[in-house]
């Protein structure tokens, strides 16, 4: 089956419905089925380029604080870097909605982002899942709080003071207000 046939097949909210209940159920009885709603899937990211996730749908939990997004992917074989893929798509369509849903923007409803890989090829699916296991020793979706920084962590130049107002030997090259904090 391709892609075509599979994106007509859930196009279908009774479809959703049906993948919500069986492969996202710590959301089955959280969401009001009711509410289900098809979502574009052309994305535009910052650069203009477009996006095309296979579909995307959209659902208000039943006491209306958080929208899901259901990003669905239809896959014949293992993509390696499938998990970068719908952590992008998962980020565009989130971008969107805040910006084009006032409630979501101001923070009135909270929104969740789930994406399924609907694999129906003959080979085992052996790419990485989770984001964070495409890459060594680093975590891309979490980042670090820089705030001030002791006298004892302040980067120095190797030059001493110009008349422009260079740093020089031990003078810091970076605002001494700043530090990393590891929680």
């Amino acid at each position: 089956m391709d892609d075509a046939a599979f994106k007509r097949i859930f196009s279908d909210p009774r479809m959703i419905t049906l993948l919500i209940r069986r492969h996202v159920p710590e959301w089955a009885d959280r969401v009001d089925f009711s509410t289900l709603q098809p979502l574009a899937t052309e994305l535009i990211d910052e650069q203009l380029r477009r996006r095309y996730p296979d579909t995307m749908w959209r659902v208000r939990t039943t006491d209306g604080s958080t929208d899901l997004v259901l990003l669905a992917e239809f896959q014949g074989r293992p993509e390696r870097h499938m998990a970068l893929r719908t952590t992008v798509y998962g980020c565009l369509a989130a971008q969107s909605l805040l910006q084009h849903d006032k409630e979501l923007g101001r923070g009135d409803r909270e929104l969740a982002v789930v994406a399924l890989v609907l694999h129906h090829g003959g080979r085992r699916w052996n790419a990485a899942t989770r984001l964070r296991d495409l890459f060594r020793d680093s975590a891309p979706d979490a980042y670090r709080v820089v705030g001030r920084m002791p006298p004892d962590m302040q980067a120095t130049g190797p030059q001493g003071p110009s008349a422009a107002g260079r740093s020089g030997p031990g003078e810091p090259l970076i605002d001494p207000g700043f530090r990393v904090d590891s929680g």
